[in-house]
């Protein structure tokens, strides 16, 4: 088994320098750091191995788990080498959600090697322990983990600066006037998508008016929801999704409303806004196509098998939940609550292995649906009864004549733990109970089932506090974004440590760490 792992994480730097060679045509500064960041900590980290008396097991899991997460970075710059690239702009991210992507991904990929260095080392339960300083082994990577924000934005600036370059000496080399019309708006709007946050100049003309009949909408339905149905399309060439409203003078104020915050939101773990056209009363909201809702990817996994409910691997399942939960920390840090969150608002693309050894695939996982977000104060009390869906909703959200219904962000909280059942178990919550009878067993405590064997003590006990009848006592998304990936951590390491060393974090004070942990608590 050493020797299979060993052959893997040769792979992996193999797959490092082969990201060095490759000659990309756009993000050029980004690229370059992400294939130099893999190169030099894998050189670092061969210097280790997994000792004979510590074993391979634990090894192999880590390894496994690092090229899985290096295939998103080999992904994001093979799509920088489209020969085409100022058309695969549009359909990959805006700069904002591009540079937080980047970040979030190298600290990903730094975890994966700070286990595997403290796995060489043999002594894994030192992560869990807060009497001991941190190992030397991995001392180089605290500081590389410590400055990958700053990093990360000065290479999405240099590569903006570059293309602002590249297309003003296009405009005045008249190589727009040269292109069809549809192609000159997919020119202005690239952009727009780049745009950096609060930089309202780049120096080029207006964006062409888009109009209804830059949108072919196909007969292929992908989902209903929020009043509009969501239908494959085609947007000035590039395939899209596009949300259906009919809206007559009555609604046209809340489709429109909905337009614009969706257009506002920018974050890799978001459904990404394209565009908004209207003709008479026909609204359409064009967004990124996904492959399919997440509801709809367990299914499948259900049917490979006999038919019966099936969860996801545990590392799978904290890489999509710790993706959900990063999604709701940025709507909830713009004061934003979503209050439809379950699976079918949940959008997927995977990236299958192209590795046998790497049996689990890559999951890009979205959060979207925001017709029925409200945006508020961070301490906004919420009064509308009975919004979203009835098994993902939370006690106090009901309509009941001995409710009060008053309920804050918490909320969605409480959605999110009913996402992750489903995640580990593959089920629908509180299947085969009658509605009508639900609110009444919330009440009295009724959760669903999790999983003894499959969920260890410490990630049912983060469920438990996500589902708990005291809302005020639901951890916020920025706890749950830390302890998830102390979870995965331990998942790696195969250790199982204590539910208080996972998740003693004051709620009242998120600045500061976990008392039990010295690594990954601060990087989130």
């Amino acid at each position: 088994m050493a020797h299979t792992s060993m052959s893997l994480f040769e792979e992996c730097k193999n797959v490092a320098a082969a990201l060095q060679r490759k000659k990309v045509n756009f993000n050029k500064s980004l690229s370059k750091l992400l294939a130099n960041t893999y190169s030099v900590s894998l050189d670092e980290t061969s210097k280790f191995g997994p000792r004979e008396e510590v074993g391979s097991s634990e090894w192999e899991k880590a390894v496994v788990e690092l090229r899985r997460v290096m295939s998103c970075g080999e992904l994001l710059v093979t799509q920088w080498t489209d020969k085409q690239w100022w058309k695969t702009v549009i359909s990959s991210s805006d700069s904002a959600s591009l540079q937080a992507k980047v970040v979030l991904h190298l600290k990903e990929f730094f975890e994966c090697v700070k286990v595997l260095r403290v796995i060489a080392n043999g002594n894994q339960n030192l992560l869990f322990d807060h009497r001991n300083s941190l190992l030397s082994e991995v001392r180089d990577l605290e500081s590389s983990m410590s400055t990958v924000e700053s990093d990360v934005e000065k290479a999405c600036n240099e590569d903006l600066n570059s293309l602002k370059s590249w297309i003003q000496d296009k405009y005045i080399s008249g190589w727009l006037v040269k292109l069809e019309a549809k192609d000159v708006k997919l020119a202005n709007l690239v952009l727009e998508q780049l745009r950096p946050p609060g930089n309202s100049s780049l120096g080029h003309r207006p964006s062409s008016k888009l109009e209804y009949t830059d949108v072919k909408i196909g007969n292929r339905l992908l989902g209903e929801g929020g009043g509009g149905k969501v239908l494959a399309c085609e947007f000035l060439g590039l395939a899209a999704a596009a949300k259906v409203f009919l809206a007559d003078r009555s609604n046209a104020k809340v489709v429109e409303t909905e337009a614009q915050l969706f257009a506002s939101l920018r974050h890799p773990n978001v459904v990404r806004f394209i565009a908004y056209v209207v003709e008479k009363d026909q609204h359409v909201i064009v967004s990124e196509l996904m492959q399919m809702d997440l509801r709809n990817y367990l299914d499948g996994l259900n049917k490979e098998g006999d038919g019966s409910p099936r969860g996801l691997p545990l590392p799978e399942a904290v890489d999509i939940m710790l993706q959900i939960a990063q999604g709701m920390r940025y709507l909830h840090d713009g004061r934003m609550m979503h209050r439809d969150l379950k699976s079918k608002n949940v959008l997927v693309n995977v990236i299958p292995s192209t590795n046998s050894r790497v049996p689990s695939s890559v999951l890009e996982v979205k959060v979207t649906d925001f017709g029925l977000a409200k945006l508020k104060t961070d301490n906004s009390i919420f009064s509308t009864k009975g919004v979203g869906t009835t098994r993902w909703r939370a006690p106090e959200v009901y309509e009941d004549d001995n409710n009060p219904g008053k309920y804050k962000k918490s909320a969605d909280v409480y959605s999110f733990a009913m996402v992750f059942f489903e995640v580990l178990t593959g089920e629908t919550p509180f299947d085969g109970i009658p509605l009508g009878k639900l609110l009444q067993k919330l009440h009295s405590g009724l959760r669903p089932r999790l999983p003894r064997n499959e969920c260890p003590e410490y990630l049912s006990a983060l469920i438990k506090k996500c589902w708990s009848r005291n809302a005020a006592r639901r951890p916020t998304f920025a706890t749950i974004c830390k302890t998830l990936v102390n979870c995965k951590v331990a998942i790696l390491l195969a250790q199982s440590p204590s539910p208080r060393s996972i998740l003693s974090y004051d709620l009242d004070d998120e600045s500061r760490l976990c008392s039990n942990c010295h690594f990954s608590c601060r990087f989130i």
